[in-house]
């Protein structure tokens, strides 16, 4: 009796443990299988054009992109199977049943406006950029990229090549949507800088393939010294021309892991100009900015386009004025006119202020209005004392988030202000982001119009503001 009952124990036991293994088996079957969704991306540089094939294990029902681009993608992207189909933030069947793969062609578009960017750029007639943001989705998450070179031509990106055809990138399991920029095309087309990676469109006018070598390295390791720090990662700056454009173009974009986008075109770039040298020194000290505002530190993804924006800005500018052939604080004087002009006429027409969510990512609340934001927290100078104050606040701003996570917002901006006791400058910037009905909008009137009425600035012809970023 008592043996049997220990079998049937024994037994029982037995089929607990078989239950569990099978309980765990399952658990890591479906934990490995939210993992190997992956997208597959043989790029054709010759052909300006690349197929995509997004697998998913297990099959999903929709997907939804990480960047929400979708315009970019709508002028672009067609799928094989015309069953499939874009809607809001992502694609699905149009049946609704599940899918376990979808091929798309991708052919390359130029940009039409300010603030498009295409999934793919070309630089020159045999090579192309291919941005991955327009790739990543965030459900279900993508494990990897999987790039294919034709041609035999390289993958670059980063401080990182590959001669291999098949090139896989790893995305790491994080919320806030990894990219690169990645170049395709010639080996040749590459050069080392001193402390980075350039790529150039041989299309390029003589005079931007002489001067963008020198002029990068200078930008970069100004702005690093500027602001007081090594940059975490070294740069790899890519240049597209578009030779048939006709209107002023300057694009700008960057990733999070030291990759500069720009894509150049109109006839202005044609000549060699003190103009467009300035213009060409200010966009790289712009996106350097932009790249030491987000690896090291980066504003909130709810905060206005004026804190970074505006702090590109100026500080570019900053760096154009002390790099040019024009007499000392020229070049600052003329911007500092021009963006007080048009920021405040654009402000007291909306009857906003530049914070607010209706106009706080348009070209002159975020641009011009933010770099005057910019100038006035750097005390309001006009010649040499340039950028003084400004290096002051944004040590100050650091320091107030070192036991924080890395991000800042306006709060943080007025705060820094206050306990530095700069009174004047925190109420004139509160005039900007309140708008005209601000308490402090008539005494910051005031101040614009003693300290830059008497001014000659008349030093740079006035021109459109050209497309950025």
């Amino acid at each position: 009796m008592s043996n049997s009952r220990n079998l049937g124990i024994a037994l029982f036991l037995v089929l607990v443990l078989l239950s569990l293994t099978v309980v765990i088996v399952s658990t890591q079957r479906t934990s490995t299988q939210r993992f190997t969704s992956y997208v597959r991306v043989v790029a054709d540089s010759q052909e300006y054009k690349a197929t995509l094939t997004y697998n998913f294990t297990p099959p999903t029902r929709s997907i939804l992109f990480g960047n929400r681009n979708q315009e970019a993608r709508h002028a672009s992207w067609k799928f094989r199977n015309p069953e499939f189909e874009f809607n809001k933030n992502g694609f699905s069947h149009r049946s609704g049943e599940p899918f376990d793969t979808v091929t798309i062609d991708a052919v390359g578009q130029k940009p039409r406006r300010a603030r498009e960017y295409p999934f793919l750029v070309r630089m020159g007639n045999s090579g192309l950029v291919l941005a991955t943001r327009h790739l990543v989705l965030d459900s279900p998450l993508l494990h990897a990229i999987q790039i294919e070179a034709e041609n035999e031509d390289i993958v670059a990106f980063s401080n990182y090549i590959s001669e291999e055809r098949v090139q896989r990138i790893p995305l790491p399991n994080s919320n806030h949507r990894p990219g690169h920029f990645l170049y395709i095309g010639p080996r040749n087309a590459k050069q080392r800088l001193d402390d980075g990676s350039l790529v150039l469109d041989p299309r390029l006018p003589t005079w931007l393939l002489e001067a963008i070598p020198e002029k990068t390295i200078l930008a970069y390791k100004w702005v690093d010294a500027f602001f007081g720090s090594e940059s975490v990662t070294e740069p790899f700056v890519m240049v597209s021309f578009e030779p048939d454009r006709h209107e002023l173009l300057q694009n700008g974009r960057t990733s999070l892991n030291g990759e500069i986008l720009l894509v150049l075109g109109g006839e202005e770039w044609l000549q060699e100009t003190m103009e467009m040298k300035v213009q060409l020194s200010l966009l790289l000290a712009h996106e350097f900015v932009h790249i030491e505002n987000s690896v090291k530190v980066r504003t909130g993804r709810e905060e206005p386009a004026w804190l970074w924006e505006g702090l590109a800005e100026y500080v570019g500018t900053l760096h154009a004025t002390w790099h040019t052939g024009f007499p000392s604080g020229d070049v600052l004087q003329w911007q500092i006119r021009r963006w007080a002009n048009h920021c405040v006429s654009y402000l007291k027409e909306e009857s906003k202020g530049i914070s607010h969510p209706l106009i706080r990512n348009e070209r002159v609340s975020g641009y011009e209005c933010g770099a005057l934001a910019y100038w006035i927290i750097d005390g309001a100078p006009t010649g040499l004392t340039q950028g003084d104050e400004i290096r002051m606040y944004w040590s100050a701003l650091i320091g107030s988030l070192e036991n924080q996570p890395k991000e800042y917002g306006v709060a943080d901006v007025l705060s820094t202000l206050a306990n530095s006791d700069r009174k004047q400058e925190r109420e004139f910037v509160t005039a900007l982001i309140e708008g005209p009905a601000s308490a402090h909008w008539v005494r910051f009137e005031q101040f614009l119009q003693k300290r830059l009425g008497d001014t000659n600035l008349g030093i740079i012809p006035y021109s459109p503001a050209p497309m950025r970023r």
